[in-house]
């Protein structure tokens, strides 16, 4: 019995330093709780979206909150492949925030893709109020850089935004383009036709000014900004093209409509930080650019 006491309080020392061991690494694998989501802020622009990262891309600056409507927002990664939407009572989930404009009559927000867009409506239109963000081949964020996509949406090549086969970069493909083109747009909403496009200029005062009416009122270059007297926010998103050359952003925003012009071109619209109007002229379907939906 003398020889079996020492052992037997070894035995129990041993089984007390693992049940100590034990303990403490169960409280080092430990969750930590009470974490609140935290956010890209995006001054110059005035946007922002969520993070789970220490630290923001391009010059953002992470905060525990959204300054410019308190929303809640929701991760900015796109969906690989774009769904039908759904209609949210609010923009709570919206991923991209853009301050309410007094002057702007909003319309329900429309989630798709894994983003919440606000819309808004402009005469007899209602339109998305920033551009589209949904991932596709054929499209590209400017410099390959996903803090141009928070802030400028996708850029998409004709082909792509129309969801046409890409046989018809290089021919008319009119027959297969109808009036309210759905293309990459969610279910009820379109590519704006060239006669859509008019329309909304008409409305805000004509060509030669629309672009000082549409135009959003900080982000563009040299001052350059606009009245974004309706809500639309239009923002410098540049071009971009299917070699990977990106230009202008911060000077110009190029939106596509649905209209061809040859073989190989199409309309778009275009606005430039030192002109007040909306332009207009057609350029290669191979083109990156920006897209806004519009409701049918």
């Amino acid at each position: 019995m003398k020889k079996l006491f020492p052992s037997f309080m070894s035995l129990a020392a041993m089984l007390y330093v693992s049940l100590l061991l034990s303990c403490s690494s169960n409280d080092e694998q430990k969750p930590s709780t009470g974490e609140t989501a935290r956010y890209c802020v995006y001054k110059e622009m005035r946007t922002c979206h969520s993070t789970t990262q220490g630290s923001c891309p391009a010059g953002g600056e992470l905060s525990d909150f959204c300054p410019y409507d308190g929303s809640s927002v929701a991760s900015s990664s796109p969906s690989s492949s774009p769904s039908n939407p759904t209609v949210t009572s609010s923009s709570s989930h919206s991923s991209s925030s853009i301050a309410k404009n007094p002057n702007a009559v909003y319309g329900t927000p429309v989630t798709y893709g894994g983003e919440t867009y606000q819309t808004v409506v402009i005469g007899s239109q209602t339109w998305f109020q920033r551009n589209l963000n949904v991932a596709a081949d054929g499209s590209k964020c400017y410099n390959d850089s996903i803090a141009y996509c928070v802030t400028y949406g996708k850029l998409y090549n004709w082909v792509t935004a129309m969801v046409l086969p890409d046989s018809c970069e290089r021919k008319v493909c009119a027959s297969l383009v109808g009036a309210k083109h759905k293309g990459i747009c969610p279910s009820g909403w379109h590519i704006p036709s060239d006669a859509e496009w008019t329309t909304l200029e008409d409305f805000v005062g004509g060509r030669s000014i629309a672009g000082t009416k549409l135009k959003a009122t900080s982000g563009w270059k040299n001052n350059g900004n606009g009245e974004d007297n309706f809500g639309f926010s239009a923002l410098p998103g540049g071009d971009d093209n299917s070699g990977g050359g990106s230009n202008l952003v911060g000077y110009f925003g190029y939106w596509w409509s649905s209209r061809e012009h040859s073989n190989n071109t199409a309309y778009y619209r275009y606005m430039y930080y030192n002109g007040e109007s909306v332009y207009y002229s057609a350029y290669g379907k191979y083109s990156l650019r920006s897209v806004r939906c519009l409701q049918d």
